[in-house]
């Protein structure tokens, strides 16, 4: 069955695949935990695996932070990068501000029906304990951050992309993005916020196909 997403490009004659990291969706757990190159490798073992010489990318939130990671590590793999939502602005006070609204427990309390989403996406692992390994990961996430000089190396074409009433990614640290990339172009979806369920899918399909086409 199609994602939404993959349905509104397939009727614009773009064909696309969708995959989960490890110890995501119905991917089995990694014996390391979650890291940035285990999600890479995760992306391009999947291109192997399907003979996928070269690609576009789309990645939300931090798919869109692996995405351009790949572009920079692996940039015979992949033709261009849209993102959607993805935060940038990995400091130390920032890991440590993002690390403590992961805890499983807080958030069934604090926005049940987004734990309800989880349970859904996550059953075959468990969402709590996707949720935990994610905070792990984020704690050292300034570790992993993509400097001026990174970015300035990209050189496929990138557009990147975010909701104006996004509360989780700032419009300064995503224009920063965009101003850094030297290939990029932006767009901001009017009355959206972070959640991908919450964005209007016509839109974003229009925007990502301007790219590929």
């Amino acid at each position: 069955t199609l994602l939404p997403l993959q349905q509104g490009l397939a009727e614009r004659g773009i064909q696309s695949e969708a995959l989960d990291f490890s110890g995501h969706g119905q991917a089995d757990w990694p014996t390391e935990g979650f890291s940035m190159s285990r999600f890479e490798e995760d992306v391009l073992r999947f291109m192997d695996e399907r003979g996928i010489e070269s690609a576009h990318l789309f990645g939300y939130s931090m798919g869109g932070f692996v995405a351009l990671r790949l572009a920079l590590h692996a940039p015979a793999r992949i033709r261009s990068v849209c993102t959607l939502a993805t935060m940038m602005d990995w400091t130390k006070e920032s890991c440590t501000r993002e690390a403590a609204m992961l805890h499983a427990d807080k958030i069934e309390i604090k926005v049940p029906r987004f734990a309800q989403v989880l349970a859904g996406l996550h059953a075959h692992n468990g969402w709590q304990r996707v949720v935990e390994a994610t905070r792990v990961m984020i704690e050292d996430m300034h570790l992993h951050r993509l400097e001026t000089e990174h970015l300035q190396q990209i050189q496929q074409p990138c557009r990147i992309m975010l909701g104006d009433r996004d509360a989780m990614v700032s419009l300064s640290e995503t224009e920063a993005l965009y101003r850094t990339l030297p290939n990029a172009s932006m767009a901001v979806l009017p009355q959206t916020q972070h959640p991908l369920d919450r964005v209007n899918l016509p839109l974003l399909t229009t925007l990502i196909a301007q790219i590929l086409q």
